[in-house]
């Protein structure tokens, strides 16, 4: 029984090695081609590593990701390569902090040992494969390269529409008040609310989806209407000098999360985007399970 368990288990052990080594070679493909390693004597040995494909949109007064079509595989960057390069961040803001500096270490310069390390550091760090790997499957689920490029069927979750608008909330806030100047604020740049684990690696997706769907000028139209709103308030709410400007700011965020919730605006673009993209993404809606 022992033999017939063993020779049972060697199809899932080599299917499992052979997607993760599809995992990692996308990993590669992606510090090969979407970062500049650059080191120079004003570096002091350390080698700096640059996003290349980050533009500014004046439409909607965000940063976008714009991949080449000459980049291999540009079609899975264009979806995913902002989300992956959240994850990017996440990790080095967090745990990876010190052992990435450390690898960027370099007293000679030696850009390509560097970036052999980098590559190596992310293709084995657990979460971070994960989540690439996540990002794969979702994607080529539908695509007649799932085979060819030998990655597994998609798992999805099921996410709701509740679940999405509070992480959309999240991609706008307050942070100050002058008189003169008025509210200053982030739109679509907020945080990831999860951790850096395992148990995320469709989660740390999440935000990036809601990002992506905030990213245009009807949502932008709703936010600065409703900013706007708000500055009138406040000087009417607040006609003298503002003691607690902190607390103030929190009072008004909560209200600018409040309409926009209200407004339907928000909803109405994540709704939207999930239809557009709903094939590669790495969950489904649960109306759509209903």
């Amino acid at each position: 029984m022992k033999k017939i368990f063993f020779l049972c288990l060697i199809p899932f052990l080599l299917s499992f090695t052979s997607d993760n080594d599809a995992t990692k070679s996308f990993i590669k493909n992606y510090f090969d081609n979407s970062f500049q390693f650059i080191c120079s004597d004003d570096n002091s040995g350390n080698v700096k590593i640059h996003f290349l494909y980050s533009k500014f949109d004046p439409e909607t007064m965000t940063f976008n990701v714009v991949v080449p079509d000459s980049i291999p595989y540009s079609d899975f960057y264009k979806a995913y390569s902002g989300r992956i390069m959240d994850v990017y961040f996440k990790n080095r803001n967090t745990v990876g902090k010190a052992e990435i500096n450390t690898i960027l270490e370099s007293t000679n310069c030696d850009i390509e040992a560097v970036k052999e390390k980098v590559i190596e550091y992310y293709s084995n760090d657990s979460v971070f494969n994960s989540v690439f790997k996540t990002a794969l499957e979702s994607y080529y689920s539908h695509s007649n390269k799932k085979d060819e490029l030998n990655i597994a069927s998609a798992d999805k979750k099921i996410v709701s529409i509740d679940k999405l608008m509070k992480i959309a909330l999240l991609q706008v806030d307050i942070l100050n008040y002058d008189a003169n100047k008025g509210f200053m604020y982030h739109f679509v740049c907020g945080v990831n609310p999860y951790s850096y684990a395992m148990k995320n690696n469709v989660n740390l997706l999440l935000a990036g989806f809601c990002q992506d769907a905030m990213k245009n000028k009807t949502m932008l139209d709703a936010h600065s209407r409703i900013m706007d709103e708000l500055r009138e308030q406040v000087k009417i709410d607040y006609p003298n000098e503002k003691d607690d400007v902190k607390g103030m700011c929190k009072k008004y965020q909560d209200k600018l999360r409040e309409r926009l919730t209200e407004d339907g605006t928000l909803k109405q673009c994540l709704l939207e985007h999930y239809e557009k993209n709903k094939d590669v993404e790495p969950f489904i809606l649960a109306s759509d399970k209903e």
